[in-house]
This record gives structure tokens, C-alpha cells and sequence, in this order.
């Protein structure tokens, strides 16, 4: 019963061709796109990537050589190289450095590198440090910040924990720092007290992950109440996005222009923006 539940959920999120992609995994096969907007998805990226020389072509990291590869996530290629993923967290990014006068940048779930390789591409920041899990997309990230000259400037560590700033940080002023946080729900649990006493006078965004079902509300809860307690903060949505606004894809198709938007969110993405009370 509880496998018929978890077929029925994933053929409400992707039809027939989830429940075909999860019983071909489940098996053994290699399959990669769960549907056939995945696949549509990435074609385009493929498509726009050739077309732009694996660059960003708009918004604040145009000129940003990106490489196209499949170890990170490639179903949204075509919104970071026209410029626009997460478009409304480039723009905070920028806004709180402005204000603050903020030099270093740090990234929890770096994935590519796209947010820190552009911030410093772009000399929005003197330094960038970069956490990420995943040693194909460290590798990635490695590969990005040389083509775009760029060593001397980022350091790359894996997976953040609990003690991260006292092992990799410690020499930061961290009262000139700006934190971006995507770690897919860990921040709930690396984010405690003793971590958020040492970042009382930082600026930090976090992608909210409360949504997700196996992580522990208690975690959650208790997040929230230290932000609460301790800082200033505000809640941020996805923008929104106009393909019309894009010679380039004037030949396009209306479907394939819509499609070139998407970053595939499973639901209208929040961020919550976090700055010391006393600032």
C-alpha cells in the first residue's frame, strides 16, 4: 500500500513518465529525466549554452563563463546563461553588499558555482568561499573559477558542518560577510545556537527547505526562534520572468521561451533574508 501511495504522488508530480522513471531506477536501469519537460529543459540548455559560448549573457554575472556539465543539476541552464536563475537573490546579494559595504562572500552548497564564480567574476566581492558536498561539482567549481581567473580569489571546502567557521573561517571578519545558504534542509540542524552567537553580526540568506517532509520540525522550530530572538528578517519570492524581453529568442517557440524560464522548482521557492538586529 505504502508503494502504490508513493507511485501515486510521484504520477501526480510527473504522470506516466515519472512512475516509468522510478521503476526503471528502482531496477537498475540508467535513466535520467523523469519527464519530458526535464528532458525539453535541458535540451534548451544545451541549445542556449552553444549559442552564448557557455556564458551569461544578462543581468548582474553577464560575462561569466559557465561550464556546461552534467555534474551539477543541467535542467536549468537556460535561466542561469540567459542571467536570470534566482534572479531576486542576485539582486539582494548585491543590495546587502551595497549597504553594508560587505567583501567576502560565503557559499553553503556552492553546486556549480554559479551565484560565487559571478559575484567575483563581477568583483561584487575581494574573497568567496565555497562549501559543496558533491566532489564532481567541487571539480566543477574548480574548472569554473580558472576559466574565469579566479583562483586566488575562492577557496573551495566540502561539506560544511556544525564546526565550519571555526575550522575554515576563523581569521573572516565576518561582520563583512554575506552567507548564502542551499543545503537542502542541513541548515536546520548546522544552524544552531553556538553557530548563530558567532554570526551575530553577519548577513545571511537561506533557502527555505521547510517544505521538505523528512526533516525534523523540532529543528525547524527551533531555527526560527533563534532568528527571531537575534536578528532582523524578511521573506523573498521567486521574481518574475518575461521572455519577451529577449531578442535572442525571438525565433523561439512560445513553449520553448516559457520553458527557458523555469528552474524547476517543485513549488514557489522563498528565501528568508537574515541581518543583525544591531545594524
Amino acid at each position: 500500500m505504502k508503494k502504490f501511495k508513493t507511485l501515486l504522488n510521484i504520477y501526480k508530480e510527473d504522470g506516466l513518465d515519472g512512475v516509468i522513471y522510478n521503476i526503471l531506477k528502482k531496477i537498475g536501469f540508467k535513466v535520467r529525466f523523469p519527464n519530458i519537460l526535464q528532458k525539453k529543459r535541458y535540451l534548451l540548455g544545451q541549445k542556449i549554452a552553444k549559442k552564448f559560448n557557455n556564458t551569461i549573457f544578462y543581468g548582474p554575472y553577464k560575462g561569466t563563463v559557465l561550464l556546461n556539465d552534467i555534474a551539477w543539476s543541467s535542467n536549468d541552464l537556460s535561466s542561469k546563461y540567459i542571467g536570470l536563475y534566482e534572479i531576486q537573490i542576485q539582486k539582494k546579494i548585491i543590495e546587502l553588499k551595497d549597504k553594508f559595504d560587505l567583501k567576502y562572500f560565503v557559499n553553503l552548497g556552492a553546486g556549480d558555482g554559479f551565484h560565487i564564480i559571478g559575484l567575483l567574476k563581477k568583483n561584487y566581492f575581494q574573497k568567496g568561499y565555497a562549501f559543496e558536498k558533491d566532489e564532481n561539482s567541487r571539480i566543477l567549481i574548480k574548472k569554473n573559477s580558472k576559466l574565469n581567473q579566479l583562483e586566488d580569489n575562492l577557496k573551495i571546502f566540502g561539506e560544511a558542518n556544525e564546526n565550519f567557521i571555526d575550522e575554515y573561517l576563523k581569521d573572516l571578519n565576518l561582520s563583512q560577510t554575506l552567507f548564502l545558504i542551499d543545503i537542502e534542509g542541513a541548515e536546520y540542524k548546522i544552524f544552531n545556537d553556538k553557530v548563530f552567537k558567532k554570526l551575530s553580526f553577519s548577513h545571511m540568506i537561506f533557502e527555505n527547505h521547510d517544505k521538505f517532509s523528512f526533516i525534523n520540525q523540532n529543528y525547524i522550530k527551533n531555527f526560527n526562534q533563534i532568528i527571531k530572538k537575534n536578528f532582523n528578517s524578511e521573506i523573498i519570492k521567486t521574481g518574475s520572468r518575461d521572455p519577451g524581453n529577449f531578442a535572442e529568442f525571438d525565433d523561439f517557440s512560445d513553449n520553448d521561451r516559457w520553458l527557458m524560464m523555469s528552474e524547476g522548482r517543485r513549488w514557489n521557492m522563498t528565501w528568508q533574508i537574515v541581518s543583525p538586529k544591531n545594524i
